[in-house]
């Protein structure tokens, strides 16, 4: 005859289950799928995913987020805004492919309380703001993965993308193309990526075109004014300008390094234009490793600037075919031009070969 267990002994691990599944339900994050490329409420809007993740409720036609990260997807390709900025204030995971184009005059996107949001396959458009594209205004970890910045501009500083002190940026296989700061002082610009300080990691990235135009406007493609650490890893740089200093990265204070990579046709103006392609101001610490600068052009330091307080290291770079143009004889240093600080150059993976560059001014050295 068998014997009957009690209820309560044959519920028990049943219950447990039940509770197990019951939480892994509440921690899973809720996608929410934009349908409408337009901003105008019909179906599920960009705006109204974007709130509809910050509140965990749902609206319009959109589904209510969770109280974890949150992802939006596309079914549409391509989003245009007409109702300003969008506000991420939760953490929240964006996936494309799909292309946001701003509201005339606005920045795209700006990102506040959140504590980790990401971007993949995501292109912005013609953003207009300090952060034309995105603004990380707060202490938030953010990650951009593929996609583009396109003709966003800065009326200061970040035609792209502006970091606060408090945030960071990792940028991984995102290209840069024609977009512009308008700063006219010396720590104002960065073409494409103002940081106050907060941590950047960029690899394998392209920067194309990318200005600062203002009358001393610093940073053709990156400006660094607060002593911020850059770490940018295969990544290329190609016909920025700055009309200061910095054709492709000014960065003053802070340590900065540079794997692998070019720079390629960057220019610094007339302002009095050092480093076309990187300038180290104050005591930043530049270490530049088997990475190529060809073509660069600037008044003094065609390839590389550093201050009298900084530290220039080379070590199995490329440097070819760089002008200095300016006209003094304590102006020029085709390929390097060093105010007084130190300078090592050594082999990395190779030789460091310097060729073919020139101090073209009148009396340049």
């Amino acid at each position: 005859m068998r014997r009957l267990l009690p209820l309560g002994r044959l519920a028990r691990p049943s219950l447990f289950a039940a509770l197990a599944l019951a939480v892994s339900f509440t921690a899973q994050a809720a996608v929410i799928t934009v349908d409408s490329g337009t901003d105008d409420g019909v179906g599920c809007t960009l705006r109204e995913a974007v709130e509809a993740a910050n509140t965990n409720t749902a609206v319009g036609g959109c589904a209510a987020g969770d109280n974890v990260n949150d992802e939006i997807q596309f079914s549409v390709g391509a989003v245009t805004l007409t109702g300003g900025q969008l506000y991420l204030s939760e953490d929240l995971v964006v996936t494309g492919p799909v292309t946001l184009t701003a509201t005339p005059g606005q920045r795209i996107v700006r990102v506040g309380p959140a504590s980790s949001v990401s971007f993949s396959g995501v292109t912005f458009v013609g953003g207009r703001g300090n952060g034309g594209a995105l603004a990380i205004t707060a202490a938030t970890t953010v990650t951009v993965t593929g996609g583009a910045f396109n003709q966003n501009n800065a009326p200061l500083s970040g035609g792209a993308i502006y970091l606060s002190a408090a945030g960071t940026l990792t940028i991984d296989g995102t290209s840069f193309t024609d977009n512009q700061a308008r700063g006219d002082a010396a720590n104002q610009g960065g073409g494409a990526i103002y940081t106050n300080g907060g941590g950047l990691t960029v690899q394998n990235a392209t920067f194309t075109n990318n200005r600062a135009l203002g009358t001393s406007g610093s940073g053709g493609a990156i400006l660094s004014p607060n002593g911020a650490s850059l770490n940018i890893q295969a990544s290329t740089f190609t016909n920025n300008r700055s009309e200061r200093a910095g054709g492709a990265i000014e960065t003053v204070g802070g340590a900065t390094m540079v794997t692998g990579g070019s720079f390629v046709g960057n220019t610094a103006g007339t302002n009095p234009g050092n480093g076309g392609a990187i300038h180290g101001g104050g005591t930043a610490n530049v270490t530049v490793t088997d990475a190529a600068a060809t073509g660069n052009r600037a008044s003094e330091g065609g390839a590389y600037w550093i201050s009298a307080s900084g530290t220039l290291s080379l070590f199995g770079v490329t440097v070819t075919g760089n002008i200095a143009e300016g006209a003094s004889a304590d102006q020029g240093g085709g390929g390097v031009y060093v105010d007084g600080g130190v300078l090592n150059v050594d082999s990395g993976t190779g030789d460091s070969v310097f060729s073919d560059n020139r101090a073209s001014g009148a009396s340049g050295s």
